[in-house]
């Protein structure tokens, strides 16, 4: 998997290089406009659909996604980063099949599996979540996001002394952003009564980020308990 990310990465850089001398992702759209021909396989569509992707430019970085899958139906990256925008844009049953297939086609894939977890939560289908998020930590037990969504779940469901568990290893583990898991883990503290609990893990949720509206608010709540 590391040495398929790595390739795909070189690749994106080689054909990144090739553009004109200014680095910016504005002039390297301009000259992948202007060389229509060098798109003629799978990668080059993921690389310029990667480049939109940075750019917030969705729709277009969703046509040359799909181009690429047309082209390598077996493209397990595609799949991923398709799926993820599918995700942001709130298409979450399309965002799940990418997921499923970019596992399919690469079943070490911790991360397809993580994200089809946090898909699922949106959906609410938390039994399928839990599934994912433990093959996520069976697959990869070092890696903190199979523990930050496993304690999305297990909060969603009332099992706050777990879920407080699996944000604390999220949050030993290195999860990033880590305001989130402290977020998480503060809301659990909260629904346990352990108002002083979760009051520390908002103040440290705030500190990383200054701007998270949620953990203002709960610590707005807390203020009046």
């Amino acid at each position: 998997t590391k040495k398929r990310g790595s390739t795909l990465k070189a690749l994106a850089m080689q054909i990144l290089c090739r553009c004109p001398p200014e680095n910016s992702l504005g002039n390297r759209q301009k000259w992948f406009s202007s060389n229509p021909t060098f798109f003629n396989n799978a990668n080059t569509f993921f690389a310029r659909a990667s480049t939109n992707q940075i750019l917030q430019k969705r729709q277009l970085a969703l046509n040359d996604f799909n181009k690429a899958i047309n082209l390598n139906p077996n493209h397990a990256a595609a799949y991923l980063n398709r799926g993820a925008i599918y995700d942001v844009l709130g298409e979450y049953e399309k965002a799940i099949s990418d997921y499923s297939n970019a596992f399919l086609l690469n079943p070490q894939d911790y991360i397809s599996l993580h994200n089809r977890a946090m898909a699922f939560i949106k959906l609410e289908e938390y039994e399928k979540a839990l599934e994912d998020c433990n093959k996520a930590i069976a697959l990869d037990s070092t890696n903190p996001n199979g523990y930050f969504s496993k304690g999305r779940v297990q909060d969603k469901i009332g099992e706050y002394k777990f879920a407080i568990y699996n944000f604390s290893k999220a949050i030993d583990k290195g999860y990033a952003p880590v305001s989130e898991a402290y977020y998480g883990r503060a809301n659990s503290w909260f629904s346990l009564n352990q108002f002083d609990k979760a009051e520390v893990d908002l103040n440290e949720s705030l500190k990383l980020n200054p701007q998270n509206a949620k953990a203002y608010q709960l610590r707005g709540i807390l203020k009046e308990n």
